[in-house]
This record gives C-alpha cells, sequence and structure tokens, in this order.
C-alpha cells in the first residue's frame, strides 16, 4: 500500500504542476480574463470539437478492451456522451460566433499529435490506454 500512496502522490504531484503551467498560459489567461479575440477563440472550439469526435472514436475503441462487461458500457456511455454534451455545446458557440465552420477545419499539428499519443497508449492496452485518457478528464475537471 505504501507504493501504491507513493505513485498516487507523485502523479498527484505531477497534475497539479501541469495545471499550474496550463493556469499560466496567455490562452487560458485571456480565456479566463474574457480578453481571448473571437477568432482565438473559434479556433480553440473548432479544435476541442475535432479532438472530441476523435475521442469518441478512442473511448470505444478501448471498451472493446476493458477488462469487465461494466467497465466496457461505462467508457461507452462516456464517450457517446462526451461528444454529445461537449459537443453541441462547441457547435451551439461556434454558430453564435459566427466565425468559422466546423465542417471545414482541419486539425492543427497540437491536436492531432496528443491523438495520436492516445491512438499509441491504446494499442499498448486497456491499462494503458486508461493511463492515457484519463488525465485528460481530470485536467478538464480542475480547470473548469
Amino acid at each position: 500500500m505504501k507504493g501504491e500512496q507513493t505513485l498516487f502522490d507523485n502523479v498527484k504531484e505531477v497534475q497539479m504542476a501541469s495545471l499550474e503551467t496550463i493556469e499560466a498560459l496567455p490562452f487560458h489567461l485571456d480565456m479566463v480574463a474574457g480578453t481571448l479575440s473571437k477568432p482565438r477563440f473559434a479556433e480553440y472550439l473548432v479544435q476541442d470539437l475535432l479532438y472530441l469526435k476523435a475521442l469518441e472514436t478512442l473511448l470505444l475503441q478501448l471498451s472493446r478492451l476493458a477488462n469487465s462487461k461494466e467497465d466496457e458500457a461505462f467508457l461507452r456511455t462516456i464517450a457517446k456522451a462526451t461528444l454529445v454534451a461537449e459537443g453541441l455545446t462547441r457547435k451551439e458557440l461556434l454558430e453564435q460566433l459566427n466565425e468559422v465552420s466546423s465542417s471545414d477545419a482541419r486539425m492543427l499539428p497540437y491536436c492531432s499529435h496528443y491523438l495520436s499519443h492516445l491512438v499509441a497508449s491504446i494499442s499498448f492496452g486497456w491499462l494503458a490506454g486508461l493511463a492515457a485518457v484519463l488525465p485528460c478528464f481530470s485536467l478538464y475537471s480542475l480547470l473548469g
């Protein structure tokens, strides 16, 4: 148990350091302050929407590797809910901004590279895939 607690503490420390780094980024500071330009915010929404569509596919792929029927069902539910709830919000915001059409958008390298990391991690199996996707959910939760 002591080793597990040490590992948990180390992961938590890295996660908090990552959170601090993200919160200090000019993009995040501008978004929180409400000073992010409309075109930059629209670009973010488009990339996030493209990411969510790909994440749904990856979560469904990961669900097929799950150790139990319960885990498989849970990941399938998350996959669908993520795209439906979060994707709908982004589409509505893009329509309000009237800046870009997500149907014409191409994934930018930072988004593509992160998804490539997730694909590679899932190729190593259930636990590696799960370990790769969990930080995304926890950071989103912490950032709000």
